[in-house]
C-alpha cells in the first residue's frame, strides 16, 4: 500500500502537449509512494481551439488497450485505473456522453477550459482578462462549473477555479460565489480534486484554494488528489502539501473510483 493517496489526473503525449510513455507516469507512482495511478486521457471533445489538445478516438482505443496492459504487468505493483478529463462546453452533453458510454472509464473528470471560444487558461490569449470585470467573469466560469457539475456527465470536478490560473482575481468578498458553487457541486454529488498543477503557474496556488477546500469540507464533499502530470516527473508533484492542506480543512479520507464507483479510502 503506498503512503500518498491516488494521483487520478495523468496524461499522454498523444494529447500533443504531453511527453513520456505510459510506463515511465507509472513507475514513477511505484517510486513515490501512490496507492494507484490514473489517467485521464483528454477525451476527443471538438473544442474551439485550433492546436492538439485532445486524442482522437482511434488514439483513445490504442489507450484503453494499453490501460488494460500496463494494468496486467503492474497490477502487483500498483493499481491502473482508466480515467478521462472531458471538456465542458454548452450544447456538448450529447458527444460527451457518447464516448462516456463507449469506454470502460473507472472515473471522468470534468472541466472548464473555455468561456465562449476564449482558451483562458492558455498563455498566448492572456490579453482578454483586461477586458473584463472580473467579479463578471468570476460568475461567468462558475456558472459553467455549475452547468458541467448539473449535466450528470462527471465523477470529478477538475481545477475548479482555474480561472485564477494567471493570477487574476476580483477586489472585495466574493465568497458568497465560492459557497454557491460548492453547494451546487454537493447538490450533484461530485467530488472536487485538489489539483497541485497550480503550484508551478503564475497564481502559485493549488486549484482549489485553500478557502475552498475548507468549505468543501464543511459541506462533506468528497475530495481526490491530482498533479495534472503532463511528464512524468510532475507525477504525484506536491502531494505532500496538498495532503496537508486537506487534513488541515478536516479530512480524513480521499475519493477513489473503480468503473464508475465512488469508494473512501484513508488519508
Amino acid at each position: 500500500m503506498g503512503t500518498l493517496p491516488a494521483d487520478l489526473h495523468l496524461h499522454s503525449k498523444l494529447c500533443g502537449h504531453a511527453c513520456g510513455e505510459l510506463e515511465e507516469y507509472i513507475e514513477r507512482g511505484i517510486e513515490v509512494g501512490l496507492e494507484a495511478v490514473g489517467f485521464s486521457f483528454h477525451l476527443p471533445v471538438e473544442i474551439p481551439h485550433e492546436g492538439k489538445v485532445n486524442v482522437t478516438r482511434e488514439e483513445l482505443d490504442f489507450l484503453a488497450g494499453e490501460v488494460e496492459r500496463l494494468r496486467a504487468a503492474y497490477g502487483g505493483d500498483i493499481p491502473v485505473l482508466f480515467g478521462g478529463e472531458a471538456d465542458y462546453l454548452p450544447g456538448s452533453e450529447a458527444e460527451i456522453a457518447g464516448i462516456l458510454a463507449a469506454y470502460p472509464f473507472d472515473y471522468v473528470i470534468g472541466s472548464v477550459h473555455f468561456i465562449g471560444t476564449w482558451a483562458f487558461d492558455h498563455p498566448g490569449y492572456t490579453d482578454e482578462f483586461d477586458s473584463w470585470d472580473l467579479l463578471e467573469l468570476y460568475e461567468r466560469y462558475f456558472g459553467l462549473v455549475c452547468e458541467a457539475a448539473r449535466s450528470g456527465l462527471y465523477d470529478i470536478v477538475g481545477h475548479v477555479d482555474l480561472v485564477k490560473k494567471f493570477g487574476h482575481r476580483p477586489d472585495g468578498d466574493w465568497s458568497g460565489l465560492l459557497d454557491r458553487v460548492c453547494r451546487v457541486i454537493g447538490e450533484c454529488d461530485l467530488c472536487v480534486e485538489i489539483n497541485t498543477a497550480g503550484l508551478d503557474k503564475p497564481v502559485g496556488e493549488q486549484y482549489a484554494s485553500e478557502a475552498f477546500v475548507r468549505r468543501l469540507c464543511e459541506l462533506g464533499i468528497p475530495i481526490s488528489f491530482g498533479s495534472d502530470a503532463h511528464a512524468p516527473d510532475q507525477v504525484a508533484r506536491y502531494f505532500d502539501r496538498a495532503v496537508a492542506l486537506a487534513r488541515a480543512a478536516g479530512y480524513s479520507s480521499y475519493a477513489c473510483f473503480e468503473r464508475r464507483g465512488r469508494a473512501a479510502r484513508p488519508l
